[in-house]
């Protein structure tokens, strides 16, 4: 059996089991006064010019047989837990939007009270306005999670900088400023999309302030196609690099619901050849590490190239969930993965989160859920197998990817107001 038939058999053993989304969710910082009117639940002030709401999650893990030694025991959200965003929306004028956004988060009760809770303090601002018939948009600050193309370099990182959007009809050119580094390389990154017919065709390109550390290419080149319609099949394609080498990635999306029941099916391959983001590889980092992350895939960057560069890859993600009735319902999330590397070795691994959850109150959104997986949440806290003790945010030299393969079980309880 060739490989992606190994990942569809593996992923398909967990779909009957049960959400097509993760369990604990990013909430972005925009957009808020929409989120709320549609939400009638949400009890905090709002109206057409300003809203709030709080998303909250509280979780109570067991690990169970350890899969990963080397990060056994040694990670942050290892304990009692919790993850809490508050935020805030004003829209004083039509052309105005200022958001303000609050992540608190701590998961290891072990380090005592309060030690080692991370705050997060985030703002931004987007002013638009159509000016000589064209849409202008530009946003400052803290501008959300960004991808670039199909995300063949850049996908869904949380990012601080700003872009400038500007669109007529079917044709679209945005310019995005990374002030942080894209996978910490120091220096900031520039990215130049132009995209036609909602992405169908495009094109980007990156500039890379040099950093003689990591050695990264000055500039990196791609052309992507992509679809993703909100139900039914979608795809998405894109090649490039730099004059040293060249990138990949396809995937193909499916996403339906059927009454009670909803999939998401995404097969995808990827391939990155040798110092083709100079030496990033073996050499990734995070500056933003919380709890929201858990919807990420493994196949993002910062977990390909912790083990290297010059890999193909090959996964599979499979999600559904069955809501049975208006009190329970099942879900489960899965990703089966086989990255082949060159210069190292090959790495496979079939990860899945699956479980229960109640939703105890009607006409609320919260949630009580009982869970197994064995794809978890990394952060840097104590010495196993060569891991030197550091908060989760500070930049210390450790390669290490998002997850972990820790097998566990998990009570959580979610809330939204």
């Amino acid at each position: 059996m060739n490989k992606w038939g190994l990942c569809f058999v593996l992923a398909i053993v967990f779909l009957y089991k049960g959400t097509a989304h993760a369990f604990i969710e990013y909430t972005p910082n925009e957009n808020v006064i929409d989120e709320v009117a549609r939400e009638s639940y949400r009890i905090l002030p709002r109206n057409p010019h300003y809203a709030f709401a709080i998303d909250a999650d509280f979780l109570k893990p067991a690990f169970l047989p350890c899969l990963d030694f080397a990060y056994c025991y040694a990670d942050y959200y290892h304990g009692n837990g919790y993850w809490l965003t508050a935020r805030a929306e004003f829209k004083p004028v039509p052309n105005i939007t200022l958001n303000l956004k609050t992540v608190v988060t701590h998961g290891n009760s072990s380090g005592g009270l309060g030690s080692f809770a991370l705050i997060y303090p985030l703002v931004g601002v987007t002013l638009e306005k159509d000016i000589f018939g064209l849409h202008w948009e530009t946003r400052l600050s803290e501008i959300g999670r960004q991808t670039v193309g199909s995300g063949l370099f850049i996908e869904q990182k949380e990012t601080d900088g700003g872009y400038l959007l500007i669109r007529r009809d079917f044709v679209q050119y945005k310019l995005m400023v990374d002030g942080t580094g894209s996978y910490n390389v120091n220096g900031g990154v520039i990215a130049m999309e132009l995209s036609f017919w909602k992405g169908l065709l495009g094109i980007t390109s990156m500039f890379n302030e040099v950093d003689p550390a990591f050695n990264p290419p000055m500039y990196i080149g791609t052309i992507y196609s992509k679809y993703n319609p909100d139900e039914g099949l979608g795809y998405a394609a894109e090649i490039g690099g730099d004059k040293y080498n060249w990138a990949s990635m396809a995937y193909l999306q499916y996403r339906q619901t059927w009454n009670k029941f909803r999939m998401w099916l995404k097969p995808q391959f990827r391939h990155y050849g040798s110092d083709v983001v100079g030496q990033l590889a073996k050499h990734v980092n995070t500056t933003y590490m919380s709890y929201d992350q858990n919807d990420k895939p493994y196949t993002n960057l910062q977990d390909i190239f912790a083990m290297g560069d010059s890999v193909n890859t090959y996964s599979t993600e499979l999600n559904a969930d069955f809501r049975v009735s208006s009190f329970y319902s099942f879900f489960a999330e899965t990703e089966a993965i086989y990255f082949d590397y060159l210069n190292a070795s090959p790495f496979k691994s079939f990860f899945y989160r699956t479980g229960i959850k109640f939703h105890p109150i009607r006409d609320r959104d919260e949630e009580v859920g009982v869970q197994i997986g064995n794809k978890y949440l990394i952060a840097s806290e104590g010495g196993f197998g060569g891991r030197r003790f550091s908060p989760p945010t500070e930049i210390d030299g450790e390669n290490k990817p998002l997850f972990m393969r820790q097998l566990y079980l998990m009570i959580d309880f979610s809330t939204r107001f």
